[in-house]
């Protein structure tokens, strides 16, 4: 195929809001719209070379999948083995045993299959997973393992079969998206049988060119650069993705691969030699980009100084490039490295990185090896996340199980329904765990997810609700209604693990619930800094522990409680809970946060452990809350 450097210039245009969005940067909210981008240009390109030599009968599978690891193995090792050497200085063991699972899952290229199950990509804890960019990689060697073959054989068969087969793939994966983006988000992002529709647009782009090559149109080549650019402003993280404006990127993508030429118009700027290049070094650049932003987010316990990310993100350009130069170009030619001697290397490479990924997912992380590394007498309070989601479990299960049948109808008791996400389940097991500290109150709670309470305003603007759908939310807001607790409740509390994009929709809620001459709580975040990290580093502090655990509340949520509390200062029928003072003192700049064997009472950012749970609720007693 002729070279086309727009395409480099493409690429640029792909990687450079990725790096952004990454790097917390809030000018581009959509900036992961630009792996589908990449997903566009893979599949126009991998089938305009297996089209090529298909006609000609030179096609080999063979040789297709050596290009493919050279193109793709080499710089990906190089930056795994440098992540898992940096991240032994950086993380504890909960965090090195995902980076294990992640590595092994990297290895075969399943890691989105990994992330599908354990992260959502827009959730705070995926900012610390150093290789949860690799997802994008897997879909592409996934779809690479079926279409070639595919490709290859439909050609053997008949050509003209080959457009309307693909065509029937475009439609029935995009339709699966749509259909499941809503119920199924963490899957609809990460698995390819909803993403594949978008290498399948390149590929089709690319056997219509062939059949009928277009004359460049400049006016439609920058139509389709505004649509790319728009997906990177319109969107953000609470984007039904892939959905309908995922069009946007897909489809101006593949305008600019048809009507783009080199010499005219907008694609003689995406030619331009330093656009270029960094297309050039965009592979190499997408890999380094989010390790070291992920392992100082670890560092900086979640908030990276602004001028720390900036140098983080120039280090990896530097690193792009050098890597571009020194392996991705030398391990790409087979005329400069013999295919025995790429796979010795490469092999090489892959051992040890199994090894850690192996040995590291089956001790918890190199648990035993780094506690016994601390003095003994703070080894003994470090938190074990996975010891504390099991202790949790039957007691949570047990209390919050329970929890959504009917209020008591002769009881005479306060009734307070909860409503919310994991948050609440804890507020529950404290309360509603915990009666004899509140006589006066009955408690209930029921799940309702904080993305969905704008949704659930519906219900008080349209008098009933709709019948339920298929949508998460959707069956939650109707699970509530057919339970009948709001109806019975004198005081419902939402608690939720708030962020800046959701807040609002909780406050939506709370006054429409207000609105109805319902008392209405709502409970304010105290997250921190995980504290499972922070516990393996109390031998090591110079000042009170109490202190340490102030300065590491997560900033981020104190704005978000501020919103609340002026929003219950406005409206009388809606009062603030202040969780953050049930462990905290602005005043003095301390948080209590120890329980009796000297372990923190919250094990990660927000959650509270076993021996916490009692403690939240006494403290909920001791400030009369439901009173």
């Amino acid at each position: 195929m002729k070279y086309r450097p727009e395409i480099d210039g493409l690429r640029a245009v792909a990687v450079l809001p990725v790096v952004a969005y990454h790097a917390g940067l809030p000018l581009v909210p959509g900036g992961f719209a630009g792996v589908d981008v990449f997903f566009v240009l893979s599949g126009f390109l991998i089938t305009s070379i297996i089209a090529e030599e298909a006609v000609i009968g030179s096609f080999s599978i063979v040789r297709f999948y050596e290009r493919r690891a050279r193109r793709i193995l080499p710089a990906l090792f190089f930056v795994m083995l440098v992540t898992v050497i940096s991240s032994w200085w950086v993380m504890v063991p909960y965090q090195l045993e995902d980076l294990s699972q992640s590595v092994l899952a990297t290895v075969f290229f399943a890691s989105n299959i990994l992330f599908w199950f354990e992260a959502d990509y827009f959730a705070i804890e995926a900012a610390s997973k150093p290789l949860l960019h690799t997802w994008s990689l897997a879909v592409e060697e996934q779809f690479y393992v079926i279409f070639p073959v595919l490709l290859a054989l439909l050609y053997r068969l008949g050509r003209r079969s080959v457009v309307p087969i693909l065509v029937v793939g475009f439609l029935l994966s995009s339709g699966l998206a749509l259909f499941y983006n809503q119920s199924s988000p963490s899957a609809t992002f990460f698995m390819i049988q909803f993403r594949a529709w978008e290498l399948l647009a390149g590929a089709l782009a690319a056997l219509l060119m062939r059949r009928a090559p277009p004359s460049s149109n400049p006016l439609l080549a920058i139509l389709g650069l505004l649509a790319i650019f728009a997906s990177f402003f319109v969107v953000d993280g609470t984007t039904d993705w892939p959905g309908a404006l995922t069009l946007l990127p897909v489809l101006g993508t593949t305008a600019l691969l048809v009507f783009a030429r080199a010499d005219i118009g907008i694609g003689r700027v995406l030619a331009w030699e330093p656009v270029r290049f960094i297309g050039l070094i965009s592979y190499s650049l997408y890999l380094w980009h989010l390790p070291p932003l992920a392992l100082l987010n670890i560092y900086y316990y979640g908030d990276v100084p602004a001028f720390v990310a900036v140098a983080a993100v120039l280090l990896s350009f530097a690193m792009a490039g050098l890597s571009w130069r020194f392996v991705e170009r030398p391990f790409r030619s087979s005329g400069g490295i013999r295919l025995v001697s790429f796979a010795a290397i490469m092999v090489a490479a892959m051992v040890p990185l199994m090894v850690f990924g192996v040995v590291g997912s089956r001790t918890a992380g190199f648990q035993a090896f780094l506690t016994s590394r601390i003095p003994a007498e703070f080894a003994e309070r470090v938190i074990d996340r996975e010891a504390e989601v099991g202790a949790r479990k039957g007691i949570w299960a047990s209390v919050v199980g329970d929890s959504t049948r009917p209020f008591p109808v002769a009881d005479t008791r306060r009734k307070i329904l909860i409503l919310g996400d994991s948050l609440s389940a804890d507020l529950m097991v404290a309360t509603g765990g915990h009666s004899d500290l509140f006589p006066e109150s009955v408690f209930r709670r029921f799940r309702l997810d904080d993305r969905c309470m704008r949704e659930m305003v519906s219900r008080f603007d349209d008098g009933a609700l709709r019948a339920a759908g298929d949508s998460r939310c959707e069956r939650e807001i109707q699970g509530l209604n057919d339970a009948g607790l709001i109806e019975t409740a004198d005081e419902v509390v939402l608690a939720a693990n708030w962020q800046v994009e959701t807040v609002e929709g909780g406050i939506d809620l709370a006054r429409a619930l207000g609105g109805e001459d319902m008392q209405v709580s709502i409970l304010g975040v105290a997250a921190f800094n995980d504290m499972a990290s922070l516990s393996m580093k109390l031998h090591r502090l110079d000042e009170p522990v109490e202190r340490f655990f102030f300065r590491n509340i997560r900033s981020k949520f104190l704005r978000v409680n501020a919103r609340l509390r002026t929003l219950a200062e406005k409206l009388p029928q809606i009062r603030y809970l202040d969780k953050l003072h049930l462990y905290c003192d602005a005043a003095s700049e301390s948080c209590d946060m120890l329980d009796k064997r000297g372990k923190p009472v919250i094990f990660d950012s927000a959650h509270v452990t076993v021996q916490g749970v009692e403690i939240m609720a006494r403290r909920i007693a001791r400030d009369q809350w439901f009173e």
